[in-house]
């Protein structure tokens, strides 16, 4: 008999074959390019390939501070019997071009990252040396190119230095720079709009008895942040499905990819899958994950633009998030569908299950014990600051049990969360 007080709902998937129904059905591309100052494209992802126009160094240079000298002159020197050579001058860094020259049995100082003068082919670390006036000596013999950065041997012109899809971080600034690059193509940061959706929920700013105040949006514009999109919050709708459809109208017109949080579940005012199916195909694309917390997780498209629909409990809400509107978001900013998070491996610190036909989505903290990593799940899941505490999280497959100390994959929500710093790991 069918209940009036629910709504019918569909057997849930597995997470695997949510992923096979979103490639099936989600012809999903990253965003176009656009041309970001180099010093302001940290976590970006790169548009292109990035090719070399000059050599990097572009001359011979020293790799140390010394003296450049012909390295045939140190054949036979001992370091009871050292090989005497006469300085004949000086380079400097600034000095990109030398008039300076080394002949045999000569000797000239230079600074590290000054070129080489001509005729020297080695250098000769400054403290293997012997001062002697205007003289050195050299205590062993030098290989040819010693101590020196030949052209090229860093970068080579016209190579590939930073492939297209590359994250970039604060080092491939740097190597761009050098390549004189004062603007880069990366891909557009998706903004991702967010709707909650409950008649019990309130705004940060406003006070109400018996409403409660709409953090998890602060949360998922948080979460969206950290994975390199721009979070859009876009305020608090009720549960009626003009109003959803609405608001969700907008996201369309405002965003590249829609959130919603709340109004999932099969409950009479559970809306948000209707307001989606009403505003156009394909509509939902599934709507029930076999995996709690998130179980009422849901994926759509309309207009091309894909509806992440997720519970309202905050475990739930992160959940979901991770699994599915993650690497959606990373195929937007030019990833592809992957999960970025990084992964370590503990040991359980405790038994742990999963129900028949359901995987379980553990929210956990590590620990260093006796140079193990050690992983325990976090107490009550729903609570915020349990939630908050957790460093990452694992998946006990459907029907599953993981033995104490069984070897498990933890995927971090933040690697500086386990920062000594932090008092995490001892």
């Amino acid at each position: 008999m069918r209940r009036p007080d629910l709504k019918d709902f569909p057997k849930p998937l597995s997470v695997k074959d949510g992923f096979d129904l979103i490639s099936r059905r989600l012809n999903l591309k990253p965003l176009d390019c656009e041309t970001v100052p180099t010093y302001d494209s940290i976590g970006r992802v790169l548009g292109e390939d990035v090719l070399a126009d000059a050599d990097i160094p572009w001359f011979d240079r020293s790799a140390v501070d010394g003296y450049a000298i012909k390295s045939q002159d140190t054949m036979g020197a001992l370091k009871s019997k050292g090989i005497r050579l006469k300085i004949t001058g000086r380079v400097f860094p600034e000095d990109s071009v030398t008039d300076v020259r080394v002949d045999s049995r000569e000797a000239a100082y230079v600074a590290c990252g000054a070129p080489l003068p001509i005729g020297a082919d080695a250098v000769v670390k400054a403290e293997e040396t012997n001062l002697l006036g205007n003289h050195i000596e050299v205590f062993r013999p030098l290989a040819q190119w010693e101590n020196v950065s030949r052209v090229g041997e860093e970068v080579e012109k016209g190579s590939i230095v930073l492939r297209k899809g590359r994250v970039l971080g604060a080092p491939d600034l740097g190597l761009l720079a050098m390549l004189r690059m004062t603007e880069v193509k990366v891909f557009k940061r998706p903004i991702v709009g967010i709707i909650s959706v409950g008649n019990e929920l309130t705004e940060l700013s406003m006070k109400y008895q018996n409403k409660f105040v709409n953090s998890n949006a602060i949360t998922v514009a948080g979460l969206t942040s950290e994975i390199g999109a721009v979070p859009m919050i876009l305020g608090v709708v009720s549960d009626d499905l003009n109003g959803i459809k609405n608001k969700i109208e907008e996201a369309l017109e405002r965003s590249d990819m829609i959130i919603t949080i709340g109004g999932s579940s099969f409950g009479v005012k559970d809306l948000v899958p209707d307001a989606v199916n009403a505003l156009g195909k394909p509509g939902i694309i599934f709507h029930g994950i076999a995996i709690v917390p998130g179980k009422t997780t849901g994926v759509g498209m309309v207009k091309g633009k894909t509806i992440i629909i997720l519970p309202g409990k905050t475990a739930s809400t992160m959940a979901g998030f991770y699994l599915f509107a993650a690497p959606i978001i990373n195929m937007l900013r030019g990833l592809g569908i992957v999960q970025t998070l990084p992964i370590i491996e503990a040991e359980l610190s405790e038994r742990v299950k999963a129900k028949p036909g359901l995987e379980s989505f553990l929210f956990v903290r590590v620990k260093r014990t006796e140079n193990r990593l050690v992983t325990e799940p976090s107490p009550k899941e729903n609570a915020i600051v349990n939630l908050a505490r957790a460093h990452g999280y694992i998946i006990v497959p459907a029907g599953k049990t993981l033995d104490k100390g069984a070897k498990v994959d933890v995927r971090l929500f933040d690697m500086n969360g386990l920062s000594p710093l932090n008092g995490d790991l001892e």
